[in-house]
């Protein structure tokens, strides 16, 4: 996959800038080889650039004979053979095409210009493939479906190109046929019909879950060929319940029985009951609304012919986003996320570059709210790498599913305790436990921490000693913010980390400390390595485990801490349990569980995180003395949710109370509507305010600390961030 990427890449640029000198070509591929994102891609496979390198040489004497006989680049060529396609020019690259007509995304390697035997010019899509030209039905159905795509945006072209450059270059034009479309549209049906179905609809759900796999295509009979399939797992596990099971052949059945005989019977249904839940909540939730706009909806017709500030039509900073061209109904040319928004203005990070055939100053460009999958397909990753026969896999579903008793060291070292004497001391009596056990344990421990009760202290604390007894830690939580609240206090503390993610989603002051800063001069695999592997703290969001660092054949951490892991859910959470050797579970079970949408999921245990699961197995430390409430204020809570667990920390926290300077009018007030229709109350924005502002003016909220306003409503949180503006500094309102 690699050297395809690179040696795809190397023909896009030499087509792009028209190179076809050989030297030229190798000095550029040597270039190509030193950018960031192909030095992780080497990087996460644990190879080095000279072997890369060398593989991808091999292409470059085809590349050139191929610019020589299919292209008019170089003016030297004699014209005599007319048979020859010729390339004239490049249109785009990895042009990215969604075909409302056939149903279809996808992205095109090169869509080209050619002139063919008759001198008609024409635009066509080329498709590179780096492997033995077969020319096989696959790749040849591929290069049709690219042409029925490109169809929808231009003038048919009827054929594609296939183009193999290993051994030597081997281009052939694929006619569209009529009946190859026909069969591959029905193909693409009958998937979409195996897609829609793959649960089956019951008024009630059945005691064995496993009565609601839908039915899917009959598998392949070649054991060869199932035996060497990355999918071998998850496909065993499915047929494992499915009803033909005993009309498989002899062969097939003990290959599946061979690939399952490493999990129990309770493995195998946990791993499908979290596939139904998976699939309940996809078919419930909102992810995916508005697709069907995208394809049928223009975009006067999405505003319904009416015209208001941008920051009001329902777009948010961070919002993933399709960006589609109005007038030429070019849909879906890229997408990307909002950086940026104002009344008037919108900034996009598009994850390509169009600047080459569009003038971004002349079109009117269509803006979508477009959800990805990419969460759910964590999800099923993760759960499969749990079902994986692997050591580590093994032991954390005795862990996870079969709820073994966590191991713990008999003693402590002295030269341990002596490390982190320093930092120990500030603690209360319930954190030093807290800490202590994380120290004894050998697999995980759960800190259940209320509010107020210094959790970000614990975890800081933690990672101090931690770090000075020569730990490596990873840092994880499902919300940037949580990661980044935590970093922010490390960076007090002079602790060196690594932060993975977005510039984007980082704190600003935590983006000097981010991989983008840290790797910005990097040349080489050897000091990418040296930057990933010298720092002892990473942190990144339970998403962010995709990055190579995290692959199978780099770091392994000593410890994993995951907070706010009781809003996480289960399948999310396990993505930083794989990477380290023991974790540790930080969260509050009474309050936010995992946001479930489906109530036939949630009646499942959707909403039932790992924090949950694994709290009362023994391992579990509790933090109830808060800095956070007086007596009055944290009555309400014991009442309410705490059942008197609460306690203050000391008196002093048990009789701070605060005198507002002045009042304002009558509270509570009415809500009223704005022209949207939106809920809004600026009497209750004043009051919010003014509190905060009370709040800073009696150093009740020290100064390098942020005020956190929480709002349902989006057009209440606008009203305070107006009056917020006035009244109040260093405050951080979410809606």
């Amino acid at each position: 996959m690699l050297y395809g990427s690179i040696v795809h890449c190397l023909l896009q640029e030499v087509l792009r800038n028209k190179i076809f000198k050989e030297k030229e070509i190798i000095l550029l591929t040597k270039s190509i080889m030193k950018r960031k994102y192909i030095l992780h891609e080497i990087y996460g496979l644990g190879t080095d650039e000279s072997v890369v390198l060398a593989a991808v040489l091999k292409y470059i004497p085809n590349i050139v004979k191929w610019i020589e006989h299919h292209t008019d680049f170089m003016k030297q060529q004699s014209g005599s053979d007319v048979s020859r396609t010729i390339v004239t020019s490049v249109c785009d690259i990895e042009e990215n095409i969604w075909s409302p007509r056939f149903g279809l995304k996808g992205k095109i390697d090169l869509t080209v210009e050619i002139k063919t035997h008759n001198l008609k010019r024409k635009v066509v899509p080329l498709e590179l493939k780096t492997g033995n030209p077969s020319f096989s039905a696959e790749h040849k159905g591929q290069v049709t479906l690219y042409t029925m795509m490109m169809s929808d945006r231009r003038e048919d072209p009827k054929e594609g190109l296939l183009l193999y450059l290993k051994d030597q270059p081997n281009m052939s034009p694929v006619s569209a046929e009529h009946q190859n479309k026909r069969g591959l549209i029905q193909l693409r049906n009958e998937i979409l019909y195996y897609i829609q179905n793959s649960l089956l609809r019951e008024n009630s759900l059945p005691e064995d879950l496993s009565k609601l796999l839908g039915k899917l295509p009959e598998p392949i009979n070649n054991v060869s060929a199932c035996s060497k399939c990355p999918h071998l797992l998850s496909c065993s596990i499915y047929q494992n319940f499915s009803s033909d099971v005993e009309n498989m052949t002899k062969n097939r059945k003990e290959l599946h029985q061979i690939s399952l005989s490493h999990l129990s019977q309770s493995h195998i249904i946990f791993f499908i009951r979290w596939c139904i839940m998976i699939e309940f909540e996809k078919q419930s939730s909102i992810h995916g609304e508005g697709i069907r706009d995208i394809w049928c909806s223009t975009g006067i017709d999405s505003l319904h012919q009416s015209f208001e500030p941008i920051n009001t039509v329902g777009l948010n900073v961070h919002d993933s986003v399709a960006i589609s061209v109005e007038d030429k109904q070019q849909i879906v040319i890229c997408r990307g996320y909002i950086y940026s928004i104002s009344e008037d203005h919108l900034v996009v990070m598009c994850d390509r570059s169009f600047d080459d055939h569009l003038n971004v100053n002349t079109e009117i460009f269509k803006v979508d709210k477009c959800s990805d999958w990419e969460n759910w397909g964590t999800c099923y990753n993760n759960l499969i790498t749990l079902m994986a026969n692997t050591a580590h896999s093994e032991r954390l579903r005795q862990l996870i599913i079969d709820h073994e008793k966590p191991r713990v060291h008999s003693t402590l070292g002295k030269s341990t305790v002596q490390k982190v004497k320093s930092i120990f001391k500030p603690l209360n009596k319930l954190q030093k436990v807290a800490l202590l056990k994380v120290f004894m344990s050998e697999d995980y421990v759960v800190i259940c921490g209320y509010p107020g009760t210094g959790k970000t202290s614990t975890i800081v604390a933690l990672i101090q000693m931690l770090v000075a007894s020569g730990i490596s830690i990873l840092v994880a939580s499902f919300t940037h913010s949580a990661v980044d609240n935590i970093l922010l206090k490390l960076r007090k503390e002079k602790i060196q980390f690594l932060r993975m993610g977005r510039k984007d989603r980082i704190h600003p002051d935590i983006y000097p400390y981010s991989t983008d800063e840290l790797t910005k001069n990097v040349k080489s695999v050897q000091e990418l390595k040296a930057v990933y592997e010298s720092i002892n703290v990473v942190a990144t969001t339970c998403v962010g485990m995709s990055h190579t660092l995290f692959s199978q054949c780099q770091r392994q951490f000593d410890v994993c801490i995951i907070d706010e892991s009781s809003q996480v859910m289960l399948p999310m959470c396990l993505g930083p349990l794989f990477a380290a050797k023991k974790f540790i579970l930080v969260g509050d079970s009474k309050q936010l569980p995992p946001i479930v949408q489906s109530d036939q999921a949630k009646s499942l245990g959707m909403d039932k995180s790992l924090f949950v699961e694994l709290e009362d197995k023994g391992a579990t430390v509790q933090l109830n003395l808060q800095y956070r409430m007086n007596r009055e204020i944290m009555l309400l809570s014991n009442e309410l949710i705490y059942e008197g667990c609460l306690q203050c920390g000391n008196e002093e926290v048990a009789t701070r109370t605060i005198q507002p300077s002045k009042c304002v009018k009558r509270v509570p007030a009415p809500e009223t509507y704005n022209t949207r229709g939106e809920v809004q109350n600026n009497i209750e924005a004043q009051l919010i305010a003014m509190i905060v502002s009370a709040f800073q003016t009696k150093n009740a909220i020290p100064n390098d600390w942020c005020s956190n306003i929480i709002n349902y409503f989006k057009s209440k949180g606008d009203i305070l961030e107006r009056k917020s503006t006035t009244q109040t500094s260093n405050c951080w309102i979410r809606s």
